[in-house]
């Protein structure tokens, strides 16, 4: 993998492109041999495709992301706990999926879901109530701030490098969430969104 550089600080808006003055890193990674003497030719004959699709999920496919949700180490202590590790990381998930991009927002998405999909999700089932309960928005952010991040992340890209079609690239946008921890610095955990991109 190769770095780039860096963007310059720009984020898309309704109003066009405004300065945020927070640049990010820009990495490569060549997705087939020779690839730079490929680009460098000046007759270059890579004929391009435009047509682009969403990656489709199998029952398959979600149950090995929630396989492998299960190795992300738990952080908590286990007297208090009411909500799953693999229910908070997967509500997350497809939360972000959906464009909720702060910590009440994957709550609000959370709280929108129809018992039937936080079944799905592994939440907390209420005996008494006789209904499925999302996690409220001070425990999502208190686990995304003390997960580690970094098992998060390989947990991820290995599940994206199990689906979909291996002959086409998968291309990631990671979106991060700036945390702010009173005993680390910002600490960033990025979940990362994902379709195919067939090129």
């Amino acid at each position: 993998m190769d770095f780039l550089g860096h963007s310059t600080g720009f984020a898309r808006s309704s109003q066009g492109y405004l300065l945020h003055n927070k640049p990010k890193m820009v990495f490569v990674r060549s997705l087939k041999a020779q690839v730079q003497k490929q680009l460098n030719n000046l007759n270059l004959t890579i004929q391009l495709r435009k047509e682009t699709k969403p990656m489709k999920l199998s029952l398959k496919d979600a149950e090995f992301l929630d396989e492998l949700l299960q190795q992300i180490p738990e952080h908590r202590m286990p007297r208090g706990v009411r909500h799953r590790k693999r229910s908070i990381l997967a509500i997350s998930i497809c939360a972000i999926i959906c464009n909720a991009w702060s910590f009440a927002a994957i709550a609000e998405w959370a709280k929108r879901c129809p018992q039937n999909m936080l079944k799905r999700l592994s939440c907390r089932y209420n005996t008494k109530t006789k209904r499925y309960e999302p996690p409220s928005e001070p425990t999502i952010r208190r686990f995304l701030q003390q997960v580690d991040a970094e098992a998060v992340d390989k947990v991820l890209s290995r599940w994206f490098q199990s689906v979909g079609d291996k002959s086409l690239p998968i291309a990631v946008d990671g979106k991060p969430f700036a945390v702010q921890d009173s005993l680390t610095a910002n600490r960033y955990i990025c979940l990362p969104l994902f379709f195919i991109n067939r090129v």
